[in-house]
């Protein structure tokens, strides 16, 4: 885990004033990435996003304080109140966390607010402006506002302990926290501020890190508050996949569904040398040499020139094997299937680079 361990004076008067931050493509109260929250688990896969429950957090006041636990502790708490009670602390996660959300019951939002502290007012937002909180050191976290009091407490006892009035929290309190919590895809940790008391601060890494990170509330039917989102700006409405996977998609879409099983069919044949199966599905044009083979994201040409499969790769160029390399196929500097053959560290065999030199610059 990498995080700053010498962290700038606490900011005391200056994030209490209204912050706006630039974040285009979202309104005030509508947050593109709610969507997840709504998504069933193969939904979200196809995104490339997994949901993961990492803790409940405990709240007693109702009162949510969302911020920066090392730079911003003192953060005042969010103005809409909840139930108090144990509630799920989710994230959605891609490569990095994009979303979190508190789960208060099992209703659908109906509608979003942005979510406020005192003396915030939608109003008093410019065009493509949000309320949010700001992180400096790669760390979020959500809490009850006694949990708050606790970490505060607990800080003062730190400091009488160690007779440091310089005390880093992180470095003395909260880093063996997350030394025990965080696994392989996300730092995170339940921390307890004072020990038997049930008040928690849940933390988690903050998307890609530094930023500054608005909050949602969705509320039900009923007009009460359903879920909270923090919003980490890592999706795209509610989105991880990239342009390059939208595209991948996209070419396998073009595919009838008896289409994309014939081009595995057609990969295994390429493996195996079956070369008379290989030439009966060409011949019966249920592929073609060129259309994307759905799970290795790459044509048959291209399948057979990696593959190092002459007898395929001739077989392929009898039915239509194009010279340069499809557009879903991104190599920086390689245009055609003989350019990267050149560019292979392990050379293919002679009857391979006679047929590439035949399809490619006869």
């Amino acid at each position: 885990m990498k995080y700053l361990k010498n962290f700038l004076t606490q900011f005391k008067d200056f994030f209490l004033q209204r912050v706006a931050h630039h974040k285009p493509k979202f309104d005030p109260n509508v947050c593109g990435n709610a969507v997840v929250v709504t998504l069933s688990d193969e939904e979200l896969a196809k995104r490339k996003i997994y949901r993961k429950q990492i803790a409940t957090v405990h709240l007693t006041s109702g009162q949510i304080v969302v911020c920066d636990p090392l730079v911003q502790p003192e953060r005042p708490p969010m103005i809409q109140k909840v139930p108090p009670g144990d509630y799920p602390v989710i994230l959605y996660m891609a490569s990095y966390p994009g979303v979190a959300e508190i789960r208060f019951s099992d209703q659908p939002a109906v509608h979003w607010e942005m979510a406020l502290i005192e003396g915030q007012k939608l109003g008093d937002l410019n065009d493509d402006e949000v309320f949010g909180f700001p992180v400096d050191t790669g760390l979020a976290c959500v809490m009850d506002a006694n949990a708050q009091l606790n970490m505060k407490m607990r800080e003062e006892l730190e400091k009488k302990k160690k007779q440091d009035d310089d005390l880093n929290y992180y470095d003395e309190v909260l880093a063996l926290d997350l030394d025990r919590d965080s696994s392989d895809d996300i730092d995170w940790c339940n921390h307890y501020p004072i020990g038997g008391n049930p008040h928690n601060c849940v933390v988690f890494k903050s998307g890609w890190g530094d930023g500054y990170y608005a909050s949602y509330w969705g509320f039900d039917k009923t007009d009460k508050p359903s879920v909270l989102l923090i919003d980490l700006n890592v999706f795209e409405n509610g989105d991880a996949r990239d342009e390059y996977d939208l595209m991948i998609e996209q070419e396998i879409n073009k595919l009838t569904e008896p289409q994309q099983q014939a081009m595995q069919e057609a990969y295994k044949f390429i493996e195996r040398d079956c070369l008379v199966e290989l030439r009966r599905l060409l011949a019966d044009k249920k592929i073609n040499p060129e259309w994307i083979i759905p799970k290795a994201h790459e044509s048959l040409t291209f399948a057979a020139v990696q593959l190092d499969k002459p007898d395929a790769l001739a077989v392929l160029m009898e039915h239509g094997a194009a010279k340069n390399l499809p557009d879903y196929i991104e190599l920086t500097g390689v245009k055609t299937y003989l350019d990267y053959a050149n560019n292979l560290r392990d050379k293919r065999c002679t009857d391979t680079m006679a047929l590439l030199e035949k399809l490619c610059n006869g």
